[in-house]
């Protein structure tokens, strides 16, 4: 898990989420780590919330002055 990790969440031991600088976030699925790069940019994911079936990141873009930026993603099952 990189340094600059901003948040940690999950629902179990083997469904974590880390997010943080660069815009990164990463699932622990208990065996493995999986990125998603497409989502990843120029700023930093400070907060993360995570249920059964979707995950919400906001944080900033370094490259707009005052830029928020949010992510939703949906658990596929």
């Amino acid at each position: 898990m990189p340094p600059e990790t901003n948040a940690i969440r999950g629902t179990a031991g083997n469904d974590i989420f880390v997010a943080g600088f660069n815009q990164f976030i990463k699932h622990w699925n208990g065996k493995s780590w999986q990125g998603y790069p497409e989502i990843e940019g120029d700023g930093e994911w400070r907060s993360l919330a995570v249920n059964e079936n979707i995950i919400i990141a906001v944080g900033i873009n370094f490259t707009t002055p005052g830029g928020a930026r949010i992510a939703r993603g949906y658990r596929i099952k």
